[in-house]
Formats: C-alpha cells, sequence, structure tokens
C-alpha cells in the first residue's frame, strides 16, 4: 500500500509520523500524519492510481518553522521517485484548533496493476 511506504520512508528518516487518529493531545512537536485518501482507475486501463495525504503539523507558535518542516518531508519523499509521485495538490498551511498546529497538507500518488476477471 501507499501509506506504509510513505510513513515507513519518513520514520526512518526520523520523522515522528503517526496514522489518522494516533496522535493524541495538542501538537508540541513537528510531525506528519499519513492518510490514504482514495484511488481511481488510470483511464481504462487495469491499472488504478492511489492517493495517500501527508499531513504536516508544528505547534501553533511556531509557524515560522511550516514552510521548512513540508519542505524536509518533500525532500525525503522525493528519494520515493518514481513509486511514489507528488500529485501536485496541496492545501497550505492553516490553523488547526482540535490540537493547538499549523497544518500543511501534500497528496502523494502511486500506481498498481488490477486485473478484471
Amino acid at each position: 500500500m501507499l501509506w506504509d511506504v510513505i510513513y515507513n520512508k519518513l520514520k526512518s528518516e526520523g520523522i515522528e509520523v503517526y496514522t489518522p487518529g494516533q496522535h493524541k493531545g495538542d501538537c508540541t512537536t513537528n510531525y506528519v500524519v499519513v492518510r490514504p485518501s482514495g484511488t481511481n482507475q488510470f483511464m481504462e486501463y487495469s491499472t488504478d492510481v492511489m492517493y495517500c495525504d501527508v499531513m504536516c503539523y508544528v505547534p501553533l507558535e511556531h509557524f515560522s518553522q511550516l514552510k521548512t518542516f513540508v519542505d524536509r518531508v518533500k525532500g525525503i519523499l522525493k528519494k520515493l521517485y518514481p513509486q511514489v509521485k507528488d500529485a501536485h495538490m496541496e492545501v497550505p498551511g492553516f490553523i488547526d484548533d482540535s490540537n493547538k498546529s499549523h497544518m500543511w497538507s501534500i497528496q502523494y500518488q502511486s500506481y498498481r496493476q488490477f486485473f478484471n476477471l
């Protein structure tokens, strides 16, 4: 699966990384949440495009670190190319009141073959 490839790569590079619902409490350090976000059939081929959201969080008082942290995460995930590619869909930084943080979301994609029998 796409999400676990991303999760394991970030973890191996020293990034604090979680799956959805795993992080509890307020944001006190920079971290990432990796969430699968669906699939689509690629044209009419026997291939799916899998999508995954990589949500980068920094503490509310550290907004100035957000872009630097996002760029670090992107740099790490570039090492997974061509298996994992940037889907060119980003939601720039906004305040997440639920855990007192700023969050920036980046979407990644990968392909997998399937067969209709």
